[in-house]
């Protein structure tokens, strides 16, 4: 049996469109209803959100 681990607390409203980006090893989504896209790069343990195409730090 897999384990779950909770590795971003985003508060999604409808998040959906999860893509993972080989070269930069992160994890992508998006959240449509609260107009945000987020990052996070589990081995760097990064995490970013954007509204205006620019990642801030969370």
């Amino acid at each position: 049996m897999s384990n779950v681990e909770l590795v971003h607390q985003s508060h999604c409203r409808i998040g959906e469109a999860v893509i993972w980006s080989v070269a930069e090893q992160a994890i992508y989504w998006s959240d449509i209803l609260g107009h945000k896209v987020y990052q996070h790069k589990p081995l760097l343990n990064e995490k970013g959100t954007t509204d205006s195409g620019v990642f801030q730090d969370s």
